[in-house]
C-alpha cells in the first residue's frame, strides 16, 4: 500500500502508531518524524480503541 502510494504521486504518507518501527526503515525507507508522540489523534480514541462518547462529532 505504501509503494501504491508513491506510484500514485504521493510524497509521502503518515504510518500512525508503527511498530516496529525498523520493518518499515527497512522496507519502504520511512523515517521517523521527531517529537510526533503522542500525535494528533490522542484524545480520540479510548483505551480500548473505541471512539470516546464525549468527543464524537455530530
Amino acid at each position: 500500500a505504501l509503494h501504491a502510494l508513491r506510484d500514485m504521486g504521493y510524497g509521502y504518507a503518515v504510518i500512525g502508531a508503527a511498530g516496529p518501527v525498523e520493518f518499515y526503515e527497512k522496507t519502504v525507507g520511512a523515517t521517523v518524524i521527531p517529537n510526533s508522540t503522542p500525535g494528533v489523534y490522542q484524545h480520540l480514541l479510548g483505551p480500548d480503541g473505541e471512539e470516546r462518547q464525549s468527543e464524537k462529532m455530530a
